[in-house]
């Protein structure tokens, strides 16, 4: 029993060390998944999309969020994960502005942000440099999180939001 048990911690050991070496490699990659609307907005929305992670195994498969969140989560690497995903999206966004005709609407972003990120003191001066060293548009990034994760940390959230929604950033609470 004892054997087994020492196999698991091991085993978990090693992919807990494979995806802090993924932060520092570029083991992991975004996808941006489109969100069409169900009825004509007659405000002039710009397209939404989902911006989706993935890992990629030594083998080059992407693995699914589920099989590689819940040892993130457990190892309190999801605040990483976060400010990964917004510092490659800000220079995403820029490189596709970059490449289309001026004036082509940006897309809104949907970031999923995790409960330990709202607890990070320095996450919205980061997402606010990103942004700001990106020149990005408003509305490039919407951060999307539960209503039982905001209702938790609400005090953080307004935080965060006072300093991010003069810079254009929208907040969305789902379930």
């Amino acid at each position: 029993m004892t054997l087994q048990m020492d196999d698991e911690s091991t085993i978990q050991k090693n992919i807990a060390d494979k995806l802090i070496s993924a932060l520092k490699t570029g083991g992991f990659v975004l996808y941006a998944q489109k969100i069409l609307q169900l009825a004509a907005s007659s405000q002039g929305e710009p397209p939404f999309q989902e911006i989706l992670v993935r890992f990629r195994e030594e083998e080059e498969k992407l693995l699914p969020p589920g099989t590689f969140f819940p040892m993130l989560q457990e190892y309190r690497l999801l605040p990483y994960v976060d400010r990964w995903v917004v510092s490659r999206l800000a220079t995403w966004v820029q490189e596709s502005r970059a490449r289309t005709t001026p004036g082509w609407p940006v897309p809104a972003n949907g970031v999923n942000l995790s409960e330990d990120t709202l607890r990070e003191p320095k996450f919205a001066d980061f997402v606010a440099k990103n942004i700001q060293n990106a020149n990005l548009p408003e509305g490039a990034f919407t951060f999307e999180l539960g209503w039982d994760t905001a209702l938790l940390h609400a005090e953080p959230l307004k935080n965060i939001q006072a300093q991010l929604r003069p810079l254009g950033c929208r907040f969305t609470f789902a379930g």
